[in-house]
């Protein structure tokens, strides 16, 4: 009960920070900004010949394919936030264990000293 509320915690945090951060890339990434321009100026453009073709399949296809885009977009952002936040956790024991190390640790008092 007590890891699954845990688990449910923790997967609701990484939701909502990388939906701030993405929204932040939006804003203020002159790449992210770029790319999203260019998406949805095609897009547009991809309506409009659906319009002109009287192809109501294409203007479906196109409609769909906004958020199936975004989806993929907030799936791979979360996959490498979590693996971040485990590439940190695995940093700092392997800082810890380095640091711990008993001549590291004697260098350490020696340049204090000095």
């Amino acid at each position: 009960m007590f890891k699954s509320s845990l688990y449910k915690a923790f997967n609701d945090y990484v939701f909502e920070r990388m939906d701030d951060v993405l929204d932040r890339a939006d804003k203020l990434d002159k790449d992210c900004m770029h790319y999203n321009k260019e998406f949805y100026k095609m897009q547009g453009r991809l309506l409009e010949l659906s319009r002109q073709l009287q192809n109501e399949e294409l203007r479906t296809l196109v409609t769909k394919l906004e958020p199936l885009v975004n989806l993929e977009r907030g799936l791979s952002a979360e996959l490498a936030y979590k693996e971040g936040l485990r590439d940190s956790y695995r940093i700092q024991r392997e800082l810890s264990k380095f640091l711990a190390n008993p001549r590291v640790a004697a260098k350490r008092k020696a340049m204090e000293k000095q």
